[in-house]
């Protein structure tokens, strides 16, 4: 993405823009960039331009810049107004996922830990793996959301996280009741990727897609949901457009249109 400085104030945040400041010291300048709010997220480097007398300097910034959805900014697609709810669904790194059954529920402390630095890479990893999303998409959340869904499982052989196993049979890997939290599924990712890591189960995987989303700014939350419906048929289901039909007892019919997005996507459900 080129730029052309200007002096002055960042005020429009539609699109990438640069300004040039003063600086701290005589040979110094300051210079502040501001991606657009639609902005593809994922990792950026920075390289400045000078030209002096008609000779051209290249200057490369050494450190990358990451840039990440942001639920602050009213005009973020996943801006959240309530400051409660983004302490909770952003920078919580602690909670719990429920596990059990209907009868019998039960509280398992998780560690998220979305600011740890290895589950921001594997992150970054995840999203320009494959052809799973379109760099011109990387801005968009549903998008990005529904990719790392389907990369939070390592199923097809598409270099995905973690690999589950019901049967009881856990030789070669951990037992899914031995996670305690995301950062050690992770980094034990990290460290063989794209090799899967063996073995998880319903809520792993909702604890793991959790701080996923959140080192992105995406805010979400595991939910576990008990006595569900399931699809045994070997079906892909996917669901792209919900219409609701609601009949009222004078026989009207309201079909409220359909939904295909929302700005604050959470987590599957724990079944």
């Amino acid at each position: 993405i080129k730029l052309n400085g200007r002096t002055g104030n960042v005020t429009n945040n539609k699109y990438w823009s640069c300004e040039i400041g003063e600086g701290s010291g005589e040979r110094l300048i300051k210079i502040e960039i501001m991606p657009s709010v639609d902005s593809m997220v994922g990792e950026f480097k920075i390289a400045i331009d000078c030209v002096t007398n008609n000779q051209l300097t290249r200057f490369q910034v050494m450190d990358p810049v990451i840039v990440l959805f942001n639920a602050w900014c009213p005009e973020d697609q996943v801006y959240v107004e309530d400051e409660a709810e983004r302490e909770e669904y952003v920078l919580n790194d602690t909670g719990k996922v429920y596990v059990g059954s209907i009868s019998n529920v039960m509280g398992r402390p998780w560690i998220f830990g979305q600011f740890d630095d290895t589950v921001l890479l594997s992150a970054l990893y995840l999203l320009d793996s494959g052809d799973w999303i379109a760099d011109q998409k990387k801005g968009d959340v549903v998008q990005v959301s529904r990719a790392f869904t389907a990369l939070a499982n390592s199923s097809d052989d598409d270099n995905g996280v973690l690999c589950g196993n019901w049967s009881g049979d856990y030789a070669g890997g951990e037992s899914p009741t031995s996670w305690t939290g995301s950062v050690d599924v992770i980094e034990s990712y990290w460290k063989t990727r794209p090799t899967q890591v063996k073995f998880g189960q319903c809520w792993v995987f909702a604890g793991v897609l959790t701080s996923l989303f959140r080192t992105l700014g995406i805010p979400s939350r595991s939910v576990t949901n008990f006595c569900s419906g399931h699809d045994h048929d070997d079906s892909t289901l996917s669901i792209s457009t919900l219409t609701t039909t609601v009949t009222l007892s004078l026989s009207t019919t309201i079909v409220p249109g359909t939904s295909t997005s929302g700005s604050r996507p959470s987590s599957p459900d724990v079944i």
